[in-house]
């Protein structure tokens, strides 16, 4: 049985970015998901004032359906998962670089059977509180998206 992790920045420990005016204008043509055009041009984030310390993985107004590395966390993972993203870079307000991660890759492999899932009145996907994947679904994919 394979170990899968879900993507969850700590917000305790370290700095995350504040949502800010600038990025209603440049979200409204950037889809997660899908690959984003190369003309968007994402904005500078502020960080929340406060002395926690950046890291690898700050939490960000994208979600976590888009998460944000710092260089060194990228220049780790790009050989794992640079097949299943499109890395996009961006800086922080203090001048650090980081790189938004639009994940593109998107993988039906929930097992709606075995996993824990919350729906709506019609049908569809609220939340899923405990995930099991179909590992058939998995060869070779490292980083991924589910539909759901």
């Amino acid at each position: 049985m394979k170990a899968y992790y879900r993507c969850t920045p700590d917000v305790n420990k370290y700095k995350d970015f504040e949502w800010s005016r600038s990025l209603d204008s440049c979200l409204k043509d950037f889809r997660p998901g899908k690959k984003a055009d190369p003309g968007w041009t994402p904005p500078i984030l502020p960080w929340y004032k406060d002395r926690r310390k950046p890291g690898d993985f700050p939490h960000n107004p994208f979600g976590t359906y888009c998460p944000v590395f710092s260089e060194r966390a990228w220049e780790s993972l790009r050989p794992l998962i640079g097949e299943s993203v499109q890395p996009i870079p961006i800086k922080a307000d203090d001048g650090g670089s980081y790189i938004l991660v639009n994940v593109f890759d998107v993988v039906d492999c929930l097992d709606r059977e075995h996993s824990k899932v919350e729906f709506w009145p019609g049908g569809s996907v609220n939340s899923v509180l405990r995930y099991v994947f179909r590992e058939s679904a998995l060869q070779n994919k490292h980083f991924f998206r589910i539909p759901e």
